[in-house]
């Protein structure tokens, strides 16, 4: 008896605890809001539970919870300030945020290479001695894949110091760096980037569905996951041990673990597993833009690519009630598969971001076409891709004077016998730092392309393209194969985009699926 009575004391105080006022991991110490804004902050408490809400700055609101005990609460932020700002909730207890900063917000999404660490980089000693920056916070998500939407995730505020600065997203730092420098107001990082995610799993499926060239990769998807999803979902464990203990040898320079074999569709490529698990739980959350670092897991998808990423970014500006949310991407950088520097696998998924970048408003592209590596497809100099992106915000987003972020870009060509002189935007004056500039292909009226010659005009804004085998030329390409590195800039030092002035035919025209999936099919049909 007085086991069942302890026993039921015990219950009644564990529900107790767990109907208590409860917030998101995202709203906690430490944290950044966004300046200027009628903001949401949300959380849970017992339902139909009064919610006071109270901030440093003056502001006062209050709500109920509804029958779930789900509250939402609007508050509007002051203009940024770097002076230690709090927040109280009242509900069923109290609970107060401490050292919350205002001033601008980002999130840091996509793949490997917005994830790669600071201290896999070839700037890490010199990033630590600039790191003490108390105004700057991060805010790392641990992964999470859902089939169904999530209403938190995992993860903490960090100050960012010489301490903790290695294990951070190294473009995110050195974007935060460069923006807090040029705005002289605190800056918010969120990261919830995923390496080898693919862009269909940051898309919603019921939003995927309604594309009906979309359509058949969701169900194949579907198929292929449930067959599977006893072998599947036990790999997902092991490889999140198995990432850890990377790091830590990595870090002591002891033997790495052995890596688990393989299973496919994982989680992080089915359709809208991240969006459920990484997306869903902030999109309540005030951003001023995203930063997109992904692509390198749909190459030979290139067509298709151009579909979905637009779609991402349009469907992440509705659910978070935010059209005017700024949209910056990166190229991806050339990198060598199967010795084949002419293939088109990368440079379509570039011609998709950069289409896209012209098609939507606020989204822009910065280039890594310089800062590649062939032979690697993480290549170690991040902190140039951090800095444009902050160079492209501060002109695009925030128009401050007397910055510059946009990249060279084509606008107009002219025949002149055997030659093509190339005009631009975004430039005054052409800079090469090597001594032949590579990349430009031309064509004749048969649309076969050879590999051309050009050089900088004596105005020193447009550029002369030729070639040998080509009389008279139709048509120039440049930075369109895999291969392509781009060392021509303006005269910010900001590489020339890849550009075509013909009707363009993606080989990846009928790419539907990943090469696993199709093998998966072609299975099911024999």
């Amino acid at each position: 008896m007085k086991n069942k009575i302890i026993t039921l004391i015990l219950v009644v105080i564990s529900l107790s605890v767990s109907a208590q006022l409860k917030l998101p991991s995202i709203i906690s110490d430490n944290m950044v809001l966004q300046q200027k804004k009628e903001i949401i902050l949300w959380g849970w408490d017992t339902p139909e539970q009064q919610i006071e809400v109270i901030t440093s700055w003056g502001q006062l609101a209050t709500s109920l919870t509804d029958g779930n005990g789900k509250w939402v609460i609007k508050i509007k932020t002051p203009k940024a300030t770097s002076l230690s700002q709090q927040i109280i909730f009242k509900g069923s207890i109290e609970k107060k945020i401490i050292n919350v900063l205002i001033g601008e917000v980002w999130l840091c999404s996509g793949q490997s290479n917005m994830e790669w660490s600071v201290n896999r980089t070839d700037e890490f000693e010199a990033v630590k001695e600039k790191a003490n920056q108390p105004s700057i916070r991060y805010f790392k998500m641990a992964a999470s894949f859902s089939n169904t939407p999530n209403s938190n995730i995992s993860g903490r505020w960090l100050i960012v110091s010489p301490e903790n600065i290695g294990s951070m997203s190294a473009i995110a730092s050195h974007f935060g760096f460069e923006l807090h420098k040029l705005l002289q107001q605190p800056v918010g990082l969120v990261v919830n980037a995923i390496s080898g995610s693919s862009i269909e799993s940051w898309i919603p499926i019921e939003v995927m569905e309604k594309d009906i060239s979309l359509k058949p990769l969701v169900e194949a998807y579907s198929k292929m996951y449930d067959e599977n999803k006893e072998a599947i979902d036990p790999y997902e464990e092991n490889y999140t041990v198995y990432v850890k203990e990377l790091m830590i040898a990595r870090e002591k320079g002891t033997t790495q673990p052995e890596k688990p074999k393989v299973l496919q569709p994982r989680d992080r490529h089915r359709p809208a597993a991240c969006y459920n698990g990484m997306i869903n739980p902030i999109i309540n959350y005030s951003f001023k833009g995203v930063l997109w670092y992904q692509g390198e897991n749909n190459v030979g998808r290139g067509k298709q690519y151009k579909t979905m990423v637009s779609m991402m970014i349009q469907t992440w500006r509705k659910a978070t009630n935010t059209p005017e949310l700024s949209f910056y991407m990166a190229l991806l950088a050339p990198f060598i598969r199967n010795s084949q520097p002419m293939q088109t696998g990368t440079s379509e998924i570039r011609m998709a971001t950069l289409e896209t970048a012209q098609s939507l408003p606020v989204t822009e592209v910065v280039s890594t076409m310089d800062v590649g590596d062939l032979n690697d497809i993480h290549p170690r100099c991040k902190q140039k891709v951090g800095e444009r992106f902050a160079l492209l915000a501060a002109e695009d987003t925030y128009h401050l004077k007397g910055v510059h972020g946009y990249c060279p870009e084509f606008k107009k060509m002219k025949g002149k016998g055997n030659k093509i002189i190339l005009f631009f935007d975004n430039v005054n004056e052409f800079k090469a730092t090597t001594p032949e500039i590579n990349g430009f292909q031309l064509a004749g009226q048969d649309n076969k392309y050879h590999l051309a010659s050009a050089k900088i005009s004596s105005n020193k804004k447009q550029i002369v393209v030729w070639s040998d085998a080509i009389d008279k030329p139709w048509n120039v390409r440049f930075a369109m194969y895999d291969g392509a590195e781009v060392f021509i800039y303006n005269e910010n030092m900001l590489p020339l985009l890849p550009f075509k002035t013909d009707n363009f035919k993606w080989v990846s025209e009928n790419a539907i699926y990943p090469g696993y999936l199709n093998e998966y099919l072609k299975g099911k049909k024999n």
